[in-house]
Protein backbone atom coordinates (compact mmCIF):
# COMPACT_ATOMS: atom_id res chain seq x y z
CA UNK A 1 0.00 0.00 0.00
CA UNK A 2 1.49 3.32 -1.00
CA UNK A 3 0.51 6.21 1.18
CA UNK A 4 1.61 10.10 0.55
CA UNK A 5 1.81 12.29 3.02
CA UNK A 6 2.05 16.21 2.63
CA UNK A 7 5.76 18.08 2.93
CA UNK A 8 6.34 19.80 6.03
CA UNK A 9 6.49 23.55 6.21
CA UNK A 10 8.14 25.56 8.33
CA UNK A 11 5.69 27.98 10.38
CA UNK A 12 5.44 31.45 9.08
CA UNK A 13 7.52 33.95 11.50
CA UNK A 14 4.77 36.22 11.71
CA UNK A 15 3.88 38.56 14.86
CA UNK A 16 0.55 37.13 15.01
CA UNK A 17 1.93 33.45 15.80
CA UNK A 18 3.31 35.27 19.16
CA UNK A 19 6.55 34.40 18.42
CA UNK A 20 10.33 36.11 18.27
CA UNK A 21 12.37 35.03 15.66
CA UNK A 22 16.14 35.57 16.37
CA UNK A 23 18.37 35.60 13.03
CA UNK A 24 20.89 33.70 13.47
CA UNK A 25 21.53 32.63 16.91
CA UNK A 26 24.95 31.49 17.01
CA UNK A 27 26.21 28.59 19.06
CA UNK A 28 29.68 28.23 19.85
CA UNK A 29 31.93 26.68 16.94
CA UNK A 30 33.72 23.47 17.76
CA UNK A 31 30.54 22.16 19.91
CA UNK A 32 29.14 19.82 16.85
CA UNK A 33 26.13 20.56 17.75
CA UNK A 34 23.97 21.68 15.05
CA UNK A 35 26.17 22.82 12.32
CA UNK A 36 26.79 26.59 11.63
CA UNK A 37 23.90 28.44 13.00
CA UNK A 38 20.64 28.20 14.48
CA UNK A 39 17.31 29.72 14.08
CA UNK A 40 14.85 29.47 16.92
CA UNK A 41 11.81 30.92 18.02
CA UNK A 42 10.84 31.23 21.59
CA UNK A 43 6.57 31.74 21.76
CA UNK A 44 5.07 33.10 24.64
CA UNK A 45 1.47 31.01 24.09
CA UNK A 46 0.12 30.12 27.58
CA UNK A 47 1.28 26.55 28.33
CA UNK A 48 -0.14 23.99 30.47
CA UNK A 49 -0.84 24.79 34.36
CA UNK A 50 3.11 25.85 36.54
CA UNK A 51 4.76 26.19 32.94
CA UNK A 52 7.97 28.05 33.52
CA UNK A 53 8.50 30.85 31.83
CA UNK A 54 9.97 29.79 28.05
CA UNK A 55 13.20 29.46 28.48
CA UNK A 56 16.41 27.32 26.79
CA UNK A 57 19.23 26.71 28.37
CA UNK A 58 22.71 26.02 26.24
CA UNK A 59 25.34 24.50 28.15
CA UNK A 60 28.86 23.85 26.94
CA UNK A 61 31.22 21.71 29.64
CA UNK A 62 34.40 23.60 29.43
CA UNK A 63 35.97 20.67 30.57
CA UNK A 64 35.02 18.25 28.58
CA UNK A 65 33.72 20.39 25.51
CA UNK A 66 30.59 18.41 25.53
CA UNK A 67 27.37 20.61 24.87
CA UNK A 68 23.60 20.31 25.94
CA UNK A 69 20.57 22.04 24.86
CA UNK A 70 18.06 21.88 27.80
CA UNK A 71 14.42 23.53 26.66
CA UNK A 72 12.43 24.09 29.92
CA UNK A 73 9.29 25.91 28.32
CA UNK A 74 6.04 24.99 26.13
CA UNK A 75 5.46 25.98 22.72
CA UNK A 76 9.02 26.33 21.74
CA UNK A 77 10.53 25.88 18.16
CA UNK A 78 13.48 25.00 16.43
CA UNK A 79 14.37 26.11 13.09
CA UNK A 80 17.79 24.36 12.61
CA UNK A 81 18.75 25.38 9.42
CA UNK A 82 21.61 22.97 8.69
CA UNK A 83 20.82 20.15 10.66
CA UNK A 84 21.98 18.55 13.64
CA UNK A 85 24.90 16.98 14.19
CA UNK A 86 25.71 15.13 17.78
CA UNK A 87 28.62 13.72 18.92
CA UNK A 88 29.50 11.35 22.16
CA UNK A 89 28.16 13.12 25.53
CA UNK A 90 25.77 16.08 23.56
CA UNK A 91 22.14 16.08 24.59
CA UNK A 92 18.74 17.91 23.63
CA UNK A 93 16.70 17.25 26.44
CA UNK A 94 12.74 18.37 27.30
CA UNK A 95 11.83 18.71 31.07
CA UNK A 96 8.87 16.88 32.37
CA UNK A 97 6.65 20.43 31.36
CA UNK A 98 8.26 20.98 28.03
CA UNK A 99 6.87 21.13 24.22
CA UNK A 100 8.83 21.44 21.49
CA UNK A 101 9.34 21.85 17.70
CA UNK A 102 12.26 20.73 15.59
CA UNK A 103 12.06 21.84 11.66
CA UNK A 104 15.16 20.41 10.32
CA UNK A 105 16.60 21.78 6.92
CA UNK A 106 19.37 19.32 6.64
CA UNK A 107 20.45 16.34 7.78
CA UNK A 108 19.25 15.67 11.51
CA UNK A 109 22.42 13.08 12.88
CA UNK A 110 21.74 12.14 16.51
CA UNK A 111 25.20 10.17 16.32
CA UNK A 112 25.59 9.35 19.53
CA UNK A 113 24.13 12.16 21.70
CA UNK A 114 21.13 11.63 23.45
CA UNK A 115 17.67 12.94 22.78
CA UNK A 116 15.98 12.74 26.12
CA UNK A 117 12.48 13.56 26.59
CA UNK A 118 11.60 13.94 29.95
CA UNK A 119 7.53 14.22 29.03
CA UNK A 120 7.17 10.56 28.01
CA UNK A 121 4.64 12.18 26.01
CA UNK A 122 5.53 12.03 21.88
CA UNK A 123 3.84 15.04 20.63
CA UNK A 124 5.62 16.94 23.35
CA UNK A 125 8.78 15.92 20.91
CA UNK A 126 7.75 16.72 17.21
CA UNK A 127 10.54 16.63 14.32
CA UNK A 128 9.60 17.38 11.26
CA UNK A 129 12.43 17.17 8.30
CA UNK A 130 12.01 20.27 5.66
CA UNK A 131 12.13 18.76 2.01
CA UNK A 132 15.78 18.95 2.31
CA UNK A 133 15.94 16.79 5.25
CA UNK A 134 17.08 13.41 3.12
CA UNK A 135 18.47 11.85 6.76
CA UNK A 136 17.62 11.18 10.01
CA UNK A 137 19.85 9.30 12.45
CA UNK A 138 19.02 8.37 15.89
CA UNK A 139 21.17 6.87 18.23
CA UNK A 140 21.37 4.62 21.37
CA UNK A 141 18.31 5.69 23.72
CA UNK A 142 17.35 4.07 26.74
CA UNK A 143 13.85 4.99 25.20
CA UNK A 144 13.55 7.32 22.59
CA UNK A 145 9.50 9.19 22.79
CA UNK A 146 9.01 11.27 19.80
CA UNK A 147 6.82 12.65 16.77
CA UNK A 148 8.15 12.57 13.77
CA UNK A 149 6.96 13.40 10.16
CA UNK A 150 9.88 13.69 7.16
CA UNK A 151 8.23 12.22 4.18
CA UNK A 152 11.58 12.72 2.10
CA UNK A 153 13.75 11.07 4.68
CA UNK A 154 15.75 7.85 5.18
CA UNK A 155 15.11 7.14 8.82
CA UNK A 156 18.22 4.98 10.85
CA UNK A 157 18.10 3.49 14.20
CA UNK A 158 21.48 3.11 15.51
CA UNK A 159 21.25 1.36 18.27
CA UNK A 160 24.37 -1.28 18.10
CA UNK A 161 25.90 -4.01 20.26
CA UNK A 162 23.38 -6.37 22.66
CA UNK A 163 21.44 -3.45 24.52
CA UNK A 164 17.73 -3.64 23.50
CA UNK A 165 16.40 -0.21 23.49
CA UNK A 166 12.91 1.15 23.14
CA UNK A 167 10.59 3.72 20.40
CA UNK A 168 7.61 5.38 21.73
CA UNK A 169 5.40 7.41 19.01
CA UNK A 170 5.13 7.93 15.28
CA UNK A 171 7.13 8.03 12.93
CA UNK A 172 6.36 9.31 9.22
CA UNK A 173 9.70 9.09 6.69
CA UNK A 174 10.25 7.78 3.35
CA UNK A 175 12.38 4.41 4.65
CA UNK A 176 13.81 3.27 7.99
CA UNK A 177 16.74 1.29 8.76
CA UNK A 178 16.89 -0.82 12.15
CA UNK A 179 20.54 -1.57 13.04
CA UNK A 180 20.51 -2.94 16.37
CA UNK A 181 18.04 -4.43 18.94
CA UNK A 182 14.59 -2.37 19.39
CA UNK A 183 11.05 -2.70 20.74
CA UNK A 184 8.64 -0.03 19.12
CA UNK A 185 6.16 0.79 20.42
CA UNK A 186 4.04 2.50 17.23
CA UNK A 187 0.99 4.99 18.01
CA UNK A 188 -1.65 4.52 15.59
CA UNK A 189 -3.48 7.24 16.54
CA UNK A 190 -0.29 9.53 16.09
CA UNK A 191 0.60 7.84 12.91
CA UNK A 192 -2.79 9.05 10.92
CA UNK A 193 -2.96 12.37 12.54
CA UNK A 194 -0.70 15.03 10.60
CA UNK A 195 -0.22 18.64 11.93
CA UNK A 196 -3.02 20.87 9.95
CA UNK A 197 -1.48 22.18 6.54
CA UNK A 198 -3.76 25.45 4.62
CA UNK A 199 -5.02 23.76 0.85
CA UNK A 200 -7.22 26.90 0.37
CA UNK A 201 -6.10 29.92 2.00
CA UNK A 202 -8.75 32.74 2.15
CA UNK A 203 -9.61 34.91 -0.47
CA UNK A 204 -10.04 38.89 -0.38
CA UNK A 205 -13.23 40.23 -0.08
CA UNK A 206 -15.05 43.45 -2.19
CA UNK A 207 -18.42 44.41 -0.43
CA UNK A 208 -20.92 46.85 0.09
CA UNK A 209 -21.59 48.81 2.74
CA UNK A 210 -23.62 47.15 5.14
CA UNK A 211 -23.74 43.83 3.37
CA UNK A 212 -22.04 40.47 4.72
CA UNK A 213 -18.23 39.53 3.75
CA UNK A 214 -17.14 35.67 4.55
CA UNK A 215 -13.96 34.18 4.38
CA UNK A 216 -13.23 30.63 3.77
CA UNK A 217 -10.03 28.57 3.88
CA UNK A 218 -10.01 24.68 3.62
CA UNK A 219 -7.75 22.91 5.59
CA UNK A 220 -5.78 19.12 5.27
CA UNK A 221 -5.49 17.35 8.74
CA UNK A 222 -7.62 16.61 11.30
CA UNK A 223 -7.99 20.25 12.57
CA UNK A 224 -9.67 20.59 16.25
CA UNK A 225 -9.58 24.40 16.54
CA UNK A 226 -9.99 27.79 14.11
CA UNK A 227 -9.01 30.58 15.40
CA UNK A 228 -9.88 33.86 13.35
CA UNK A 229 -8.27 37.05 13.67
CA UNK A 230 -8.18 40.80 11.97
CA UNK A 231 -5.00 42.76 11.72
CA UNK A 232 -1.64 40.54 11.25
CA UNK A 233 0.32 43.56 12.95
CA UNK A 234 -2.03 43.22 16.09
CA UNK A 235 -3.83 40.55 16.49
CA UNK A 236 -7.47 40.76 17.28
CA UNK A 237 -9.55 37.70 17.63
CA UNK A 238 -12.79 37.50 15.99
CA UNK A 239 -14.15 33.92 15.99
CA UNK A 240 -13.67 30.72 17.00
CA UNK A 241 -16.31 28.46 15.05
CA UNK A 242 -15.02 26.59 12.40
CA UNK A 243 -13.60 27.50 9.07
CA UNK A 244 -15.42 30.52 7.90
CA UNK A 245 -15.15 33.81 9.11
CA UNK A 246 -18.50 35.58 8.73
CA UNK A 247 -18.70 39.56 8.94
CA UNK A 248 -22.09 40.91 9.44
CA UNK A 249 -23.48 44.31 8.09
CA UNK A 250 -19.50 45.78 7.33
CA UNK A 251 -18.84 49.37 8.43
CA UNK A 252 -15.59 51.15 7.36
CA UNK A 253 -13.78 50.21 9.93
CA UNK A 254 -14.36 46.49 9.03
CA UNK A 255 -11.35 47.31 6.04
CA UNK A 256 -8.89 45.19 7.38
CA UNK A 257 -6.91 41.83 6.53
CA UNK A 258 -7.82 38.98 7.96
CA UNK A 259 -6.53 35.41 8.93
CA UNK A 260 -6.76 31.96 10.69
CA UNK A 261 -4.24 30.02 13.18
CA UNK A 262 -5.65 26.10 12.73
CA UNK A 263 -4.55 23.71 15.34
CA UNK A 264 -4.34 19.95 16.05
CA UNK A 265 -2.71 18.09 18.75
CA UNK A 266 0.26 17.81 16.58
CA UNK A 267 0.95 21.55 15.40
CA UNK A 268 -0.71 24.60 13.98
CA UNK A 269 -1.15 26.08 10.18
CA UNK A 270 -1.29 29.92 9.72
CA UNK A 271 -3.46 31.22 6.38
CA UNK A 272 -2.18 33.99 4.30
CA UNK A 273 -4.02 37.12 5.34
CA UNK A 274 -7.30 38.55 3.67
CA UNK A 275 -8.18 41.66 2.68
CA UNK A 276 -12.04 43.21 3.27
CA UNK A 277 -12.56 45.99 1.02
CA UNK A 278 -15.64 47.77 1.78
CA UNK A 279 -17.63 50.08 -0.83
CA UNK A 280 -20.42 52.64 -1.08
CA UNK A 281 -21.15 53.35 -4.48
CA UNK A 282 -20.30 50.97 -7.66
CA UNK A 283 -21.73 53.17 -9.81
CA UNK A 284 -19.20 53.25 -13.17
CA UNK A 285 -17.55 55.42 -15.58
CA UNK A 286 -17.67 55.15 -18.63
CA UNK A 287 -15.32 57.09 -21.67
CA UNK A 288 -14.47 57.43 -25.14
CA UNK A 289 -10.88 56.01 -25.35
CA UNK A 290 -8.43 57.50 -28.10
CA UNK A 291 -7.73 54.68 -29.80
CA UNK A 292 -11.31 54.78 -31.23
CA UNK A 293 -10.25 54.57 -34.99
CA UNK A 294 -10.88 52.88 -38.53
CA UNK A 295 -14.75 52.15 -36.70
CA UNK A 296 -13.92 50.60 -34.25
CA UNK A 297 -14.74 52.47 -30.73
CA UNK A 298 -13.17 51.55 -27.52
CA UNK A 299 -14.40 52.17 -24.44
CA UNK A 300 -12.81 52.59 -20.76
CA UNK A 301 -14.75 51.19 -17.85
CA UNK A 302 -14.05 52.29 -14.33
CA UNK A 303 -15.71 51.47 -11.17
CA UNK A 304 -14.48 49.74 -8.09
CA UNK A 305 -11.63 48.00 -8.58
CA UNK A 306 -12.17 44.48 -8.32
CA UNK A 307 -15.85 44.36 -9.34
CA UNK A 308 -17.29 43.27 -12.23
CA UNK A 309 -18.97 45.73 -14.72
CA UNK A 310 -20.75 44.43 -18.19
CA UNK A 311 -20.59 46.86 -21.26
CA UNK A 312 -24.26 46.91 -22.90
CA UNK A 313 -25.07 48.55 -26.44
CA UNK A 314 -28.13 49.38 -27.79
CA UNK A 315 -29.65 51.13 -31.03
CA UNK A 316 -32.57 52.88 -29.24
CA UNK A 317 -31.92 53.04 -25.81
CA UNK A 318 -34.92 50.78 -25.18
CA UNK A 319 -32.91 47.66 -26.04
CA UNK A 320 -30.05 46.62 -24.57
CA UNK A 321 -27.47 43.93 -25.82
CA UNK A 322 -24.88 42.79 -23.52
CA UNK A 323 -21.45 42.60 -25.38
CA UNK A 324 -19.05 41.85 -22.61
CA UNK A 325 -17.97 41.49 -19.04
CA UNK A 326 -14.80 42.35 -16.96
CA UNK A 327 -12.96 43.22 -13.93
CA UNK A 328 -12.78 46.76 -13.35
CA UNK A 329 -10.67 49.09 -14.58
CA UNK A 330 -10.59 47.60 -17.86
CA UNK A 331 -10.83 48.80 -22.02
CA UNK A 332 -13.18 47.34 -24.61
CA UNK A 333 -13.08 47.71 -28.29
CA UNK A 334 -16.09 47.11 -30.25
CA UNK A 335 -15.54 46.13 -33.67
CA UNK A 336 -18.91 45.99 -35.09
CA UNK A 337 -19.73 49.35 -34.57
CA UNK A 338 -19.37 50.50 -38.21
CA UNK A 339 -22.09 48.22 -38.63
CA UNK A 340 -25.03 50.25 -37.05
CA UNK A 341 -26.30 53.93 -38.01
CA UNK A 342 -26.12 54.80 -34.31
CA UNK A 343 -25.38 53.05 -31.64
CA UNK A 344 -25.65 54.30 -27.43
CA UNK A 345 -23.85 52.53 -24.90
CA UNK A 346 -23.60 52.08 -21.04
CA UNK A 347 -21.59 49.98 -18.46
CA UNK A 348 -23.68 48.29 -15.73
CA UNK A 349 -22.46 47.10 -12.69
CA UNK A 350 -23.15 43.23 -12.31
CA UNK A 351 -22.60 41.40 -8.79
Amino acid sequence: MNMIFNNAVLPAPQNTWHSTWLSPAYFPAGTNIGGTNYYYAITNIVGEPGTPTNKIYYILSPVTGQASIFVDASNVVLYLTNGISMHTGNALTLNTNSSVEIYSGSTFNAGNGLVNNLTQYAPALKIYGLPNCTSISLGANPTLTAWLGAPEASLTFNGGGSFTYNVVGAFICHDIEVNGHYNFHMDEALGVYQPPWIITQPTNQIVHLGSNAVFNVTVGGTPLGYRWYRDPTSPNLLSTNGSSLTMTNVQPLDARNYFVVVTNLYGSAISTPASLRIYTNATPTLSVDAASTNGQFQLDVSGVAGLNYSVQASTNLVDWVPLTTNVSPFSFMDTNAVLFPQRFYRSVFTP
